[in-house]
C-alpha cells in the first residue's frame, strides 16, 4: 500500500495512492480522508472550490479536476479523486494537496 500523508497545520489528510485497488464504474480512484476539528463547516465552500453543488455530495460527478466524489462524516471529509484528474493536467496527489491546503484556509476564514 502507498499512502501519501499531509498534515497542514490542523488539516490531517491520508490517500490511498495505489489506485489500482479502488474503481468506480471502470474509473480508477485515489480514496482521501481529511480530519480537523471542525472540518465539516468548510464543506459548502469545499463544494464551489471544486464546481459542485450541494446535491453532488455523495456521488462521483465531474468537477474542474475531474471526477471526485465528496462526502462528509462524523468530523471527516472523504474524497475519491478519479485518475481522470491527469488527463486535466493534475496529479491526484496534486489535487489531494490542493484541497488540504484550500480546506486549511476555509477553516481559518471560518474561525
Amino acid at each position: 500500500m502507498s499512502l501519501l500523508y499531509f498534515d497542514i497545520d490542523e488539516v490531517k489528510a491520508q490517500c490511498d495512492m495505489n489506485y489500482s485497488n479502488y474503481s468506480e464504474n471502470g474509473v480508477n480512484y485515489v480514496p482521501c480522508r481529511y480530519r480537523a476539528p471542525g472540518i465539516t463547516k468548510a464543506l459548502p465552500y469545499l463544494l464551489k472550490y471544486l464546481g459542485l453543488r450541494e446535491n453532488d455530495i455523495g456521488r462521483m460527478v465531474e468537477s474542474r479536476f475531474g471526477r471526485i466524489l465528496i462526502k462528509a462524516e462524523n468530523d471527516e471529509l472523504i474524497l475519491w479523486i478519479s485518475t481522470d484528474a491527469m488527463q486535466k493536467g493534475f496529479s491526484t496527489g496534486e489535487v489531494a494537496r490542493q484541497v488540504a491546503l484550500v480546506t486549511r484556509g476555509l477553516l481559518l476564514c471560518l474561525e
